[in-house]
């Protein structure tokens, strides 16, 4: 199954790109070609995004007039599928601001239906103030808009639901174009694979009506750490999933995997002597290192424990070793699968301070500068 040939996607991208703009002076009419073959549709009507003011989700006048030449086009051309998607400002909460987008996508969907438009040739979205037009000014009130965007033709898709995600970079919030998705349905055993937009945005259209989605996801692009995600969920209303509410689909930048960017400054365990347990100070390590691990899913952490040169080097084995694995069934512990964390001890192999391998040559703190238990991203 295809969403839209590449032929029709450019040939509707001029009238979907920065599908319908904020000025209500521009002109309302319109000039179009009509070509309607097997290589695709072409078709040139200028229309403008529906803006509006705070928290209305009215329709005026002039958003009328831009919804009418929609519905022109809707009776005119039989096999466009069109996305009415809108948005709000960042001011209040996240829950409202979800509520609002949602009432504003039914207000214009229940206009075009009182027109005559096929309620299946509309796929509803609300993305709340997830998707600003910009990053770093989320409360602008041209954030308060509906857009509309052709994702696919009549013939090709035929869907009531659909699972709609939005990309974004861990470092920056930014959205992520081009990433590889592979959606594997677990209920039908059928796959699909496709790249988000420039937006970051993704489609999935399901096609029948289900009670519950099982999906395995695989996310990827060159220089990101790729995610595997299993998601599952029963559907109540027959109406699309929005995973990026669900599920952290955010990627993380390999050039920036470390613990500095994205979990602090991160210390290492010192040990006094023999010492093998975990004091208070360690556990206070620990949970941080866990909450990170929460936090990226994909990461995966191997350890070193060390141990200074007094003592037998089978004893100082033992005690390394033992250090190590108090650090990794304490994360495990945690709730941690351990497959994402693992490790070993060195005895007395590799020692922090090179000063102190000749036994009784150091103080008792230079000595405890090798009783360390370290800590590595491997990806």
């Amino acid at each position: 199954m295809k969403f839209i040939s590449n032929k029709i996607k450019l040939v509707f991208l001029f009238l979907f790109i920065g599908v319908i703009s904020f000025s209500h002076n521009e002109t309302t009419s319109f000039d179009r070609k009509k070509d309607i073959s097997k290589k695709g549709i072409e078709c040139y009507i200028s229309v403008n995004t529906i803006c509006y003011n705070k928290k209305s989700c009215t329709i005026d006048s002039i958003s009328k007039l831009e919804l009418n030449k929609l519905v022109y086009l809707f009776k005119t051309y039989h096999e466009p599928i069109i996305e009415i998607g809108s948005h709000t400002d960042c001011k209040g909460t996240k829950k409202e601001n979800q509520l609002l987008s949602e009432k504003r996508t039914k207000t214009v969907f229940d206009y075009l239906i009182k027109k005559g438009v096929k309620p299946n040739r509309i796929v509803r979205s609300s993305y709340g103030e997830t998707v600003p037009i910009y990053e770093n000014n989320c409360d602008t009130i041209e954030n308060n808009r509906t857009e509309f965007r052709i994702i696919g033709t009549i013939d090709k898709v035929k869907f009531k639901q659909s699972l709609i995600g939005i990309i974004r970079s861990k470092l920056n919030g930014k959205t992520i174009n081009n990433v590889e998705i592979f959606l594997k349905n677990n209920i039908t055993n059928t796959s699909y694979k496709f790249t988000t937009a420039e937006d970051g945005r993704f489609y999935y259209p399901i096609d029948s009506l289900a009670d519950t989605l099982n999906f395995d996801i695989y996310i990827s692009k060159n220089e990101y750490v790729p995610k595997k995600i299993s998601f599952s969920k029963a559907i109540k209303n027959k109406e699309n999933t929005y995973l990026h509410n669900e599920i952290d689909l955010d990627l993380m930048p390999l050039a920036s995997c470390n613990f500095t960017t994205f979990c602090g400054q991160f210390e290492d365990i010192y040990y006094n002597k023999k010492e093998t347990g975990l004091n208070k100070s360690a556990k206070i390590i620990l949970d941080k290192l866990i909450k990170c691990l929460y936090e990226i899913p994909e990461m995966t952490i191997e350890i070193a424990s060390h141990k200074d040169c007094r003592g037998s080097k089978k004893e100082n084995l033992r005690i390394s070793n033992s250090r190590a694995k108090k650090v990794i069934d304490y994360v495990i512990s945690k709730g941690i699968s351990k497959d994402r964390i693992f490790g070993k001890g060195y005895g007395d192999l590799k020692l922090y301070n090179c000063n102190c391998e000749i036994e009784n040559s150091c103080s008792e703190e230079d000595y405890n500068l090798n009783n360390i238990t370290e800590f590595r991203v491997v990806h």
